[in-house]
């Protein structure tokens, strides 16, 4: 069986451990927030590079219209796919960054209250030492 921790030893630990422990949790929040930017910023750009290919689908289909009808067909459908991944990439991308954003907003409610908890603990430790 542990023995129990003092109340003035478990208070002086809890002050001493916040910030070390407020820390890495923004720490944590830094990496986190960090890495699905990134994946924002690459989801755009894969959004941006298959606009581009579904525009030379469709400049390519124009210019053989007339003498290839059934490759201006084909880059037709090119044209389409790439209109429909370009719009799930973006959509994916804006995703992401609801999901950025809610998870910052929870980590900011989630300190504030895990500081009101260790504040709440010392002041209840204040009263068992008088």
């Amino acid at each position: 069986m542990a023995l129990p921790i003092p109340p003035a030893v478990l208070k002086w630990l809890l002050v001493l451990l916040q910030p070390q422990i407020e820390a890495l949790v923004k720490e944590i929040a830094n990496i986190v927030g960090g890495k699905l930017k990134n994946m924002v910023a690459r989801a755009k750009d894969r959004a941006a590079h298959t606009q581009e290919k579904a525009d030379e689908a469709n400049a390519l289909a124009n210019r053989v219209k007339d003498s290839d009808p059934i490759e201006a067909a084909r880059q037709r459908g090119r044209q389409e796919a790439y209109d429909e991944m370009a719009k799930a990439l973006d959509i994916d991308a804006k995703d992401l960054e609801s999901i950025r954003t809610s998870l910052h907003r929870e980590l900011a409610d989630k300190e504030r209250q895990f500081t009101e908890r260790l504040r709440l603990a010392a002041k209840k430790s204040d009263r068992t030492d008088e």
